[in-house]
């Protein structure tokens, strides 16, 4: 097929990550090592040809990374041209990408080209590629494939060369699970996948993009915003952040314009970043005290972080060591749970180095094997997905009987909207 006509350098100029961010990705704030990691995979992705799909929830700067694979890229003298496919009508869809004859349709008083010819030898942008019906996406597969387009009413076909960069909120080897996405239309547009992290895992981030943010609106609006408190930055690491940076940016766009000057602080912010706080700065709890059940002290970020391994395992085990199931299982993608369970496998590999020196078994492997010794075997040294799942099937005994997917989500459902007290995992 003829998709790919524009040559990448045989020998690309080496530049480290930092000054590529700067050339390349300007907007791309943050240092946690989950958005370095990912942008690092876009500089690498960025000097090909191939096709690229990103995944990540609305707001964490899909259609920003796109930007940055086109602009690094040897298609960057040409236009990069984006389309939200859950926005176009699937009557006007395949019009809008391949184009049209006169005459074609009711209204159609001029021929008009498509996308596809308009990103001729540069890069289309299919953000939202999920929303794409069956039939549009039967027909941009064939596209893929023959690197030609047909426009509507034509019986002609020409020739096009296009970079494809498709992004999605929606875990798109769940759709095709679910037989809502084409499995060969996958495997074209998914050569090389990158997923965003969500803010919520990115709480490191959090001051710096404030800063960036302040400084941005102090300047379009003459303001005189001097910084955050810490009562600020505490409660905006307490929320979830469902429309992630996009959501940030402008929660500090608002702030910036109403208050003006002066120093934001926990005051200034919404009610519902108040929201765990003043649950335990009711009058009920200023008088009996913190609920019983929750122990004291207790150590938030501990205890979810022990919650979610536990809902992992037994994920895993009802999946029979099937992470894809098992991701569905929890409402993530299958790279998500494997990174996650990496990280609980790097924190052990730590906690068992430090207390190596004292002869004795970290408290954390105690745990994640249910108070037996547990036995790394090939993982010492090696954190391969294949390692990683081994030991998870086997590093914890969650008794004989397997819990049922309702049992489990019934837990997820407590640990998402039961509150603190509901953080005990249950057996």
């Amino acid at each position: 097929m003829s998709m790919n006509l524009v040559p990448t350098p045989s020998e690309p100029t080496a530049i480290d990550l930092p000054a590529w961010r700067s050339q390349y990705a300007p907007r791309l704030l943050g240092e946690d090592p989950s958005i370095v990691s990912a942008l690092e995979d876009v500089r690498q992705v960025a000097a090909s040809c191939c096709s690229v799909t990103i995944l990540g929830e609305s707001g964490t700067g899909k259609e920003l990374v796109a930007r940055a694979i086109h602009d690094a890229s040897p298609r960057a003298a040409a236009p990069m041209i984006s389309i939200n496919c859950g926005a176009i009508s699937d009557a006007l869809i395949e019009s809008e990408l391949f184009g049209h004859t006169r005459g074609a349709f009711t209204g159609a008083d001029r021929s008009r080209p498509g996308l596809f010819e308009a990103a001729h030898r540069g890069t289309l942008f299919l953000d939202e590629v999920a929303e794409l019906s069956a039939d549009a996406q039967t027909k941009l597969l064939r596209v893929l494939q023959e690197g030609e387009i047909r426009p509507v009413g034509s019986m002609e076909t020409k020739p096009v060369d296009v970079r494809i960069i498709a992004a999605s909120h929606v875990d798109l080897e769940q759709a095709v699970a679910e037989g809502r996405f084409r499995e060969d239309l996958f495997y074209r547009l998914s050569v090389i996948p990158i997923e965003l992290p969500p803010l919520r895992e990115r709480e490191g981030d959090l001051e710096l993009l404030v800063t960036r943010f302040i400084e941005k609106f102090n300047d379009l609006y003459a303001s005189e915003i001097q910084g955050v408190d810490e009562s600020f930055l505490a409660q905006l690491a307490d929320y979830p952040w469902p429309g992630n940076i996009r959501e940030l940016e402008n929660l500090v766009n608002r702030l910036v314009v109403m208050k003006r000057e002066g120093t934001l602080s926990g005051d200034d912010l919404p009610k519902k970043f108040k929201a765990v706080d003043s649950t335990f700065d009711s009058p009920t709890h200023r008088t009996q005290g913190p609920d019983p059940g929750l122990g004291q002290p207790i150590e938030l970020q501990s205890a979810v972080r022990n919650f979610e391994r536990d809902l992992i395992d037994r994920a895993l085990a009802w999946a029979g060591g099937n992470k894809s199931k098992a991701a569905r299982l929890l409402s993530m993608r299958r790279t998500t749970l494997v990174a996650k369970i990496q990280k609980f496998i790097d924190m052990e590999d730590h906690s068992a180095a430090s207390e190596s020196a004292l002869g004795s078994q970290s408290e954390s492997e105690r745990t994640w094997n249910g108070g037996a010794p547990i036995d790394r075997g090939p993982l010492d040294g090696v954190h391969s997905d294949d390692a990683v799942l081994s030991t998870t099937r086997n590093a914890r005994s969650i008794g004989t009987v397997r819990p049922s997917p309702s049992e489990i989500l019934e837990e997820i459902r407590h640990a998402r909207w039961g509150g603190v007290a509901s953080l005990s995992p249950a057996g």
